[in-house]
């Protein structure tokens, strides 16, 4: 049985989506990391719930993700509220929506603005945890790589 993953053109167009919005914003890296980590997570609980996708081992306690150069990576923080979990609560979620919300409307992002990161920035941080995860279906970020 083959390994689903997601694939080098999601990625890419992923890339080229969330670096022309932090661009044009200059979004500091700060908030860069807390969306990213915040909107895998939301996807996460999503992915969890409706079984595509499950743990291979779980996380480390206080993961996080970051934008590094052209990479998502995983990184343990010091001290966050903001931290992966194996085991998403419905609070925990409902809390990572509104801190990404407050930030899209910081910076008055439009309502494509804001789909195109809530689909490429799990993306990205999906990828960054494929030690961790595996797929029981196939990604949803297919329609990233197709091109128009």
């Amino acid at each position: 049985m083959a390994t689903k993953e997601i694939t080098a053109e999601a990625l890419t167009m992923a890339w080229k989506m969330v670096d022309t919005i932090f661009r044009q914003y200059q979004v500091p890296a700060k908030e860069q990391n807390a969306m990213l980590t915040a909107l895998t997570s939301i996807a996460l609980e999503d992915l969890l719930q409706s079984k595509s996708l499950g743990f291979s081992r779980p996380l480390p306690p206080m993961t996080i993700l970051t934008i590094e150069g052209p990479n998502a990576r995983t990184k343990t923080a010091e001290k966050t509220r903001l931290a992966l979990k194996t085991r998403p609560t419905d609070a925990d979620t409902e809390r990572e929506i509104e801190w990404v919300e407050e930030i899209f409307d910081k910076y008055k992002l439009s309502e494509e603005e804001r789909a195109a990161l809530y689909t490429a920035l799990p993306c990205l941080g999906l990828h960054a945890l494929k030690d961790y995860v595996e797929w029981k279906e196939e990604p949803p970020f297919a329609e990233l790589g197709e091109s128009d």
